[in-house]
């Protein structure tokens, strides 16, 4: 035995031995292909990829199909109708569907069916079918109903000119037709009982009847007491006509007629609104009927700080009100109302009728050189701010009953709407910006000041005469400088945001507002010293009669540069309102103001002809003349007429 040592082999490690190829043979080509690569410089490698890659993408290609535009010609080709006739047509089963059910589709039902000439079988079966079409017998319908004839136009919340009382009694007999055809209503007339309403308060007193002769077939319809009627009256309380709601035509007109006048001058319009609402909103509710408020009126109210809560109210419970009343003065608080007295005579009384806007925002300033009443008093051609705002947001109307003397374009207007957002918005914005605040804050103070007008005549039979009427006519003056100084560094103070103004009436108002107090301080400014300059040196007179100096407008101003200066940019802003804002109330103001000049110049006259007229010329003519104005004076001082009691309307 062998001593040799026997070393056993893993099984896990141990691999059988590569055989190697017999002698005399290459190896195979790819044998060792991974070697050979390995052994291979990185250039050639690269490039034998690149290669590769280029060969495969060379195989790529497409093919650009080029298709010809056909010529278009003139002439049509001429078609033979021979070849689309059916005399020679072979039918054939073969058409049709391949459905599986055995009946024939309609295509292949059509073709199996069709004739030898099928467009004239097909002719002589669309006449007989049509033949067969007989027109229906309708049964009668009955006309309608004349109140359902009548167009119904979205025109809640807007102003509406009417046309008197009796344009806007047809309006609100609309609305409540309107209403009558939704549900069963109560219609709430509440009256102002104040003097000045009481012919306006006939006049719907006439129409009562008409109204509800027009609404009777609405009411028939549903039945007899579809459409009941409340009436009311408000001045310093309220007090209801009618204890429940009636359809009593003859009662409600004979009520309106009797109402008591309220001799207080205080209309309490919004409690009144508050209380008729309180009082039937209950019993409205359980019947489930639609209830309207209808305000007849000439005023805005004295309590109508209370808008806001009226508004949330009415609007909560869906209550339309609507307001027959007068047009707001434009840019005003106070308006003027024509009063018969007992005696006979008509008077101009002040009533409350405005602004348009929550506070004013015209200054009230007076012409000089000019009287031009109709500016003064203009209207606005909207409604009093509050009573407005309470139609508009309960979605009612506000009808005006008096027709403005100037009227103007209502498309360019429309840019120029009062803003009746709630009063709190209406503030805020005048926090906000300096020039809205300048403006309110001018506007206000000059509603409260009396405007003094300038003394222009001044009799001078001697140098003391003038001096002493002089004296007396720069007093006044004095006083409303002062003022109009004051206006112009408010207004000032607000020139800063006024290019921050957007709304086109607020740039109106503003620049209307700020022309027209630079022109009254210029020419405040200028009387003073043309007054100083004659109490200093009176002038002489050149005619032999004249015996009185008055002063009239003049393109020459007085004061040095300073005052021109004024005056010039008075004219900028009066003339970027009449550009800016044509065919507005804004620019016929401004154009009236420039109509004036700015300056000041002295003129001698004779006071007989300044008092009577070219007749002074005669001596004798004056001699009677003078004799009966003062036997006219001597009446008027014995026999002094008692101080009458002016109403409150």
């Amino acid at each position: 035995m062998s001593s040799q040592a026997i070393h056993p082999v893993s099984t896990a490690t141990a691999s059988a031995p590569t055989p190697e190829p017999p002698q005399g043979r290459e190896k195979p080509f790819f044998h060792d292909l991974g070697d050979r690569v390995g052994a291979a410089p990185a250039w050639a490698i690269s490039a034998a990829v690149h290669l590769a890659l280029l060969l495969c993408f060379g195989g790529i290609y497409y093919e650009i199909v080029i298709e010809t535009v056909p010529d278009i010609t003139s002439e049509m080709e001429e078609v033979d109708f021979e070849e689309y006739k059916f005399e020679n047509a072979v039918v054939t089963e073969e058409i049709g569907n391949d459905s599986p059910i055995n009946i024939a589709s309609p295509s292949k039902a059509a073709a199996t069916e069709a004739g030898m000439k099928p467009q004239v079988e097909m002719q002589q079966q669309i006449h007989k079918e049509i033949a067969k079409v007989e027109t229906p017998v309708l049964d009668e319908i009955p006309p309608p109903n004349q109140m359902e004839l009548v167009e119904q136009l979205d025109l809640s919340g807007t102003t509406e000119h009417p046309g008197g009382v009796e344009g806007a009694v047809d309006i609100l007999t609309q609305e409540i037709a309107a209403s009558l055809r939704e549900r069963e209503t109560v219609v709430i007339w509440l009256f102002d009982a104040s003097l000045s309403l009481k012919d306006r308060r006939d006049a719907i007193a006439d129409r009562f009847e008409s109204i509800y002769a027009q609404l009777g077939q609405l009411e028939e319809e549903r039945s007899k007491s579809a459409l009941e009627t409340v009436i009311a009256i408000f001045g310093n309380d309220v007090a209801v006509l009618t204890e429940r709601p009636t359809s009593d035509i003859a009662e409600l007109a004979e009520k309106v007629r009797n109402i008591p006048a309220d001799e207080s001058g205080n209309e309490s319009v919004f409690m009144a609104v508050n209380h008729v609402t309180d009082r039937f909103l209950r019993e409205r509710t359980r019947a489930r009927k639609n209830m309207m408020l209808i305000v007849v009126t000439d005023e805005r109210g004295d309590d109508y700080a209370l808008v806001e809560p009226t508004v949330s109210k009415l609007k909560r419970y869906s209550i339309k009100t609507y307001c027959v009343g007068d047009a707001a003065p434009f840019g005003r608080e106070k308006g003027r109302k024509a009063y018969v007295m007992p005696e006979g005579d008509t008077m101009m009384l002040p009533v409350d009728q405005g602004p348009e806007t929550v506070y004013p925002e015209r200054l009230q300033l007076g012409f000089w050189g000019g009287r031009f009443n109709d500016l003064e008093l203009m209207s606005s051609g909207y409604g009093p701010y509050a009573l407005t705002r309470l139609c508009a947001e309960t979605g009612g109307l506000y009808l005006l009953t008096d027709e403005p003397r100037v009227r103007f374009d209502p498309t360019i207007m429309r840019r120029y709407l009062p803003d009746y957002r709630p009063i709190a918005i209406y503030e805020r914005a005048l926090v906000v910006n300096k020039a809205k605040a300048a403006l309110v804050q001018s506007a206000t103070a000059t509603q409260a000041d009396s405007v003094p007008q300038p003394t222009l005549l001044f009799p001078a039979k001697d140098d003391n005469e003038l001096r002493r009427a002089v004296t007396d006519a720069q007093q006044p003056i004095a006083v409303y400088e002062y003022h109009v100084n004051r206006l112009v560094a408010l207004l000032s103070e607000g020139e800063k945001d006024r290019p921050k103004l957007t709304e086109p009436r607020w740039q109106a108002s503003f620049d209307l507002a700020m022309g027209r107090a630079l022109a009254q301080q210029a020419r405040a400014f200028g009387y003073n010293v043309v007054l100083a300059d004659m109490k200093s040196s009176p002038k002489p007179f050149q005619g032999p009669q004249s015996d009185q100096w008055r002063l009239v407008p003049s393109t020459e101003i007085a004061g040095g540069p300073r005052v021109r200066k004024i005056a010039e940019k008075a004219e900028e802003y009066l003339k970027s309102v009449i550009d800016d804002h044509s065919g507005t109330p804004w620019a016929m103001i401004a154009e009236r103001e420039l109509s004036i000049p700015m300056g000041w110049a002295w003129q001698e006259q004779y006071s007989m002809v300044e008092r009577f007229g070219e007749r002074a010329r005669d001596p004798d003519v004056v001699r009677l003349l003078l004799a009966e104005e003062e036997q006219r004076r001597e009446e008027r001082t014995a026999t002094p007429k008692p101080k009458r009691n002016l109403p409150k309307l």
